[in-house]
């Protein structure tokens, strides 16, 4: 009984001790197997064994046939050769093989074994051990992908201690720094490379990672040749599997490239903007397919719209100059149209809000989508340049050029009609001066004097019409004196309502102050006539004529804009008429000499030429502002004297007598003249000395033995003028005196048209009346 009971104790611990076994060998994947060398077959499989090849154990020992077709056929020869191997040399065996399993996946085992040698030295049996490896393979192939990947991974990847130095250095790092991992191994990495942040203080790593944050940041290092490099950081922190730290890592991506096209794109950029700026180029960008247009801040400032304003394309269409807009409109029409080319360039005036305007120079392209009728815009981008002050200067040199052209005209036509006015002038002399001695000797009543006196006006108003051509060639002699403006328009109130008839209704604003001016009040008269005689034309059914007169300052800004304009205070006067107005290429016209629009035989063509003559003469300068059916406006700006003076002028008036006993020496070329003023010279009274030439008369002045009290000589003659003429005589007889006389002086004793200071001057044609008063005036001063 006890034996039994021990027998049963025994087999139960065995039981148990098996059973624990089999229990390990399941946990561990390990399985135990034997092998027949003789028969090359399996003797004995453990339980975990089977399992691991996917056997039933019920079945029994698997053959070899059995056993090879359980695993994978890249894997069986391998097998075999270890096999052989082992049973030729006795050496241990040791292969790896895979099982195929029926999700798709493998099985890896890892086979050991040894070889048993019998009592000849000879194998008689091979024990082993296969283990489940799969976990263990799957694990060393993710690190070897990990490996892998670091190792081709352009990013520097750095292992690092707490202390901050080198643990691990990738391949790409010894790339991007020049150091080996090696030299790098323990250095401290912020001394080792001269660390340093960008636009960040040094405690803010520390502070991001402790707050158990990822730290991403640029840094500037340096390499192991001295290069300086940008690189993107991104640090962490490296813990153990308690979650204490135990270290850093830090992958750094080079980015010097991208940070030095960066500098470059922003330099670039800049210099762009500063160009656009200095430039004063505007752009827009118009995305037709939303409608939306992007504005550049120098464009807003350029069209006056306020940063926060929404203005669409015909928003801004209706800001160019009404004379603009259809060329505009057309221009973009044709640039968008499908067989267009996308591109335009066009000038323009804009008008801004406080109604100044200014010149711009556009240029864009645009972008097309779709092809033939089907082409279509989406895109636009223009570029617009302010070219107001190139602009400006154009129409000035055009201005200046035209002036230039006039100028040369009036010059030609100046000499001209001073030749013409010299020759003229001398036959008038005589036609008038014997007139005048006709009528004086036969009765008022008789038909000889009425004869006479028709005789005299034709040459009176050939006398004017002279003065007219030298008005305009700006060859007439003016007589300057200081007056008010506003005298002369409001004395002429009457005479003007007389001219311009009761279907006009006249308007006549002075200025509240005195409108001094210095000038030639007989040629302001005639300035004021002439316009209001070329309004009344204009006004052939009736209308309003206004006059108005002024005190202005004319700024810097008018100057530019009206070429031949010097800044200053000016006296204005303005006609403007309701008329018919004209057209912008009649105003180019309108000064012209002979110039006219009227029909043949009402007009001269040389009214609107001798205002400007005059004014130019008086250093002024005429507008005018018109357009068809609305009217003209002819503004009138002469320069205000700066002194309240009062200049020398001469006046005719009546005089006590006019007869004397003096001696006059004349010098006159042209016979006729030189006799009519020897006769009457005599009539009245005078010993004349007859001198047919300058030379002749300088003779006489030497020889004769009496006082010669006047020199009475013209002033253009062949030999020499009058000017040289008195400078000789003068040197041999110094108290004489002087009286120039000429219908043409060609500036010899005056300039521009003003009579130099002290010069006593006697214009042709003269009468016999104001020819002795100023002979007498002269020889009394």
């Amino acid at each position: 009984m006890a034996d039994t009971l021990g027998t049963m104790l025994i087999h139960r611990n065995l039981q148990e001790s098996e059973d624990r076994y089999r229990e390990a060998q399941r946990i561990a994947h390990l399985g135990h197997w034997s092998y027949d060398p003789q028969g090359q077959e399996p003797l004995w499989w453990s339980e975990e064994t089977f399992r691991l090849h996917n056997l039933d154990i019920a079945q029994g020992n698997p053959t070899n046939e059995q056993f090879f077709a359980q695993i994978y056929p890249d894997d069986q020869a391998i097998l075999s050769n270890q096999l052989t191997h082992t049973l030729e040399t006795g050496e241990p065996l040791a292969f790896e093989y895979r099982i195929p399993l029926d999700n798709g996946e493998f099985r890896t085992l890892e086979a050991r074994g040894i070889a048993h040698l019998d009592t000849n030295e000879q194998i008689d049996l091979l024990t082993g051990t296969v283990l489940d490896i799969t976990a263990r393979k799957q694990a060393e192939e993710k690190l070897l992908y990990q490996a892998t990947l670091l190792a081709n991974i352009t990013d520097a990847i750095i292992g690092l201690d707490l202390e901050y130095k080198v643990v691990s250095w990738n391949q790409a790092a010894e790339m991007l720094y020049g150091w080996s991992a090696q030299e790098a191994a323990g250095k401290n990495v912020v001394e080792l490379l001269h660390t340093t942040l960008i636009g960040e203080s040094p405690e803010t790593p520390s502070k991001m990672l402790l707050a158990e944050k990822q730290w991403r940041g640029e840094i500037s290092q340096t390499a192991k040749d001295g290069t300086q490099l940008s690189v993107l950081a991104s640090t962490s922190w490296i813990k153990d599997n308690s979650g204490k730290p135990t270290g850093f890592v830090t992958v750094n991506r080079d980015i010097t490239k991208r940070k030095q096209t960066e500098m470059a794109l922003q330099e670039s950029e800049e210099r762009l903007q500063q160009a656009v700026n200095v430039g004063g180029i505007g752009t827009f960008d118009h995305d037709h397919l939303t409608d939306v247009i992007y504005y550049s801040p120098q464009l807003r400032k350029m069209w006056g719209i306020d940063p926060s304003e929404v203005i669409t394309i015909p928003g801004l269409i209706s800001r160019i100059h009404p004379e603009d807009q259809e060329r505009i409109d057309q221009a973009i029409r044709q640039a968008h149209a499908p067989s267009g080319d996308g591109k335009y360039e066009v000038e323009q005036r804009v008008i801004l809000p406080d109604k100044s305007i200014r010149w711009q120079s556009v240029r864009a392209r645009t972008d097309f989508v779709g092809e033939g009728e089907a082409r279509r815009p989406v895109r636009t981008i223009g570029a617009v340049v302010d070219i107001t002050d190139v602009r400006t200067a154009e129409i000035a040199r055009d201005k200046l050029e035209e002036q230039l052209r006039q100028a040369q005209k009036l010059e030609s036509l100046g000499r001209l009609a001073g030749g013409i006015a010299h020759d003229f002038n001398n036959l008038l002399v005589p036609m008038i001066g014997y007139t005048e001695l006709g009528q004086m000797r036969v009765p008022a009543d008789s038909k000889a004097y009425s004869y006479f006196e028709k005789i005299g006006k034709a040459a009176t108003r050939a006398a004017d019409l002279t003065k007219q051509i030298l008005a305009f060639s700006r060859r007439q002699m003016l007589e300057i004196g200081l007056f008010d403006l506003n005298d002369v328009v409001l004395g002429f109130r009457d005479m003007l309502q007389r001219l311009i008839g009761e279907d006009i209704h006249m308007q006549i604003f002075p200025a509240p102050s005195p409108c001094v001016i210095s000038a030639d009040r007989t040629q302001i008269e005639q300035i004021l006539m002439n316009l209001v005689i070329n309004a009344r034309d204009a006004m052939p059914e009736g209308g309003q004529l206004i006059l108005e007169t002024d005190t202005v300052y004319l700024d810097e800004s008018y100057a530019r804009s009206h070429p031949d304009t010097e800044p200053g205070h000016y006296t204005m006067l303005s006609i403007s008429d309701t008329g018919q107005g004209m057209d912008y290429e009649t105003q180019q016209h309108i000064f012209d000499p002979f110039f006219t629009t009227k029909e043949r035989g009402k007009g001269t063509g040389l009214g609107l030429a001798t205002v400007f003559g005059i004014v130019k003469q008086h250093r002024g300068n005429i507008w005018v502002y018109s357009e068809p059916n609305e009217g003209t406006t002819f503004k009138i700006y002469l320069p205000r004297p700066l002194e309240a003076t009062q200049l020398n002028s001469v006046l005719i008036s009546e005089m006590p007598t006019v007869y004397g006993s003096e001696t006059v020496l004349v010098v006159e070329d042209e016979p006729m003249v030189r006799k009519l003023a020897c006769e009457t010279l005599a009539t009245y009274g005078y010993t004349v000395l007859e001198a047919l030439n300058p030379h002749n008369g300088l003779q006489i002045a030497a020889t004769y033995e009496g006082k010669i009290d006047l020199l009475l000589t013209d002033v253009i003659m062949p030999e020499m003028n009058g000017r040289e003429l008195y400078t000789k005589v003068v040197e041999i007889r110094p108290d004489i005196k002087v009286l120039f006389m000429s219908g043409y002086t060609d500036n010899v004793i005056v300039h521009h048209g003003v009579l130099d200071e002290g010069v006593n001057f006697l214009e042709k044609p003269f009468t016999i009346r104001h020819f002795s008063q100023k002979i007498r005036r002269v020889l009394d001063e």
